[in-house]
């Protein structure tokens, strides 16, 4: 699926315009799956949402970046244990810090239960509880069906991969409802980091699908798109002519040797016009531009994270002759590139090379596997 950038008008795709603000499942009367226009994923209680079908309002985000989860000596987070609710019973749960949403104070708590007898549990519930003016009104219970993790890594045209993010995603139903509907809660780092633990434990009996995902991404002149096109870059041309040789410069960087071509089409050896740059084992194509990206994900979810990179446009032509944009992803480069047309003998080239800042925002959807703009 094509990432386009925010600031696109027209954001039709083959997904009808309804994933552009979020992500959900329904079930359609014939029983297949559906995707349904839901608001975006902030941290809201889920049976507001369901049942008043109300505007949502963000819950206080943790502004930390999202970092790989610790992996656990044991479950020791237990505060109800034993507790018997017909024929289930409370192993182990943990209470998180409450947040407001709209007027209700809301606190979520996670609750491992075991309903077969024996050891362990077999059940993760998702619990939230609402206080309406300093009174509880009522809870409301989700179980855990699913839990993703997805890893996004950035993935040159030269097939070099780097940067990797890594989200997490739990789906959960509301098994008391007349038609269950999955849904997928904003849980915080620290909730989504106590069901990673205890699913590693040798106490958990569930059922629960892990899901692990590995996706690349390809930067191309406007954004991010989640197809990488693996190494294409070997097979480029040339798009033109580049003029006279006036000079080179060389780098290494961990992803291979650079040489930075200088060329001069107006007889001037004094300055340069064209830059290029051959990497190691590949063909020598024009710069065409050089950015410094700031893709922010998830940026009013209770996990956000941003990720500052380099990237490096040339022009060439594929086997056909065909103009076509390659992409670099590497730092270095970035800024030797960057550093080389600060000086006044490559102003001209500055004329027919974009350099320039750039910034976008994503929604990351780890069940889906994949990144959407997100809209304003």
């Amino acid at each position: 699926m094509t990432i386009r950038p925010v600031t696109s008008v027209n954001l039709a795709n083959s997904y009808n315009q309804v994933n552009f603000v979020g992500k959900r499942k329904n079930i359609s009367d014939n029983g297949e799956p559906q995707r349904i226009t839901v608001p975006h994923r902030l941290a809201v209680p889920l049976a507001a949402t369901v049942l008043a079908m109300s505007p949502m309002a963000n819950a206080s985000a943790v502004k930390s970046e999202m970092s790989d989860f610790d992996s656990p000596a044991r479950i020791v987070m237990v505060e109800t244990p034993n507790v018997s609710e017909g024929n289930e019973t409370v192993v182990a749960s943990k209470t998180f810090p409450s947040y407001k949403s709209l007027h209700i104070v809301v606190t979520p708590k996670i609750s491992l239960v075991n309903t077969k007898g024996g050891s362990g549990f077999d059940k993760i519930i998702y619990t939230e509880s609402y206080n309406e003016n300093g009174k509880h009104t009522y809870d409301k219970d989700y179980v855990i069906s699913d839990v993703t993790t997805t890893k996004y890594s950035l993935v040159g045209d030269d097939g070099v991969k780097s940067k990797p993010l890594t989200f997490y995603d739990a789906k959960v139903t509301d098994e008391n409802a007349f038609a269950p509907v999955p849904l997928f809660p904003n849980l915080s780092k620290d909730m989504m980091n106590y069901i990673l633990n205890v699913l590693k434990s040798d106490n958990n009996n569930t059922n629960i699908n892990i899901n692990n995902y590995s996706v690349g991404l390809r930067q191309t002149n406007m954004s991010l798109q989640n197809v990488p096109n693996g190494d294409i870059l070997k097979d480029a041309q040339p798009f033109e002519d580049f003029g006279a040789l006036e000079g080179s410069s060389s780098i290494t960087t961990k992803n291979g040797t650079y040489t930075i071509g200088f060329y001069s089409k107006d007889n001037n050896p004094n300055d340069a016009e064209l830059i290029t740059v051959k990497k190691e084992g590949y063909p020598e194509l024009q710069v065409k531009g050089v950015y410094v990206n700031n893709a922010y994900f998830n940026k009013n979810d209770s996990n956000p994270q941003k990720l500052l990179y380099g990237s490096v446009y040339l022009l060439g032509k594929d086997n056909n002759g065909h103009r076509k944009h390659y992409f670099l992803i590497d730092d270095d480069l970035t800024a030797k590139l960057i550093a080389i047309l600060e000086q006044s003998a490559f102003k001209n080239a500055l004329e027919y090379i974009d350099m320039r800042n750039k910034s976008n925002d994503y929604l990351a959807v780890p069940y889906d596997k994949y990144i959407i703009p997100k809209m304003d």
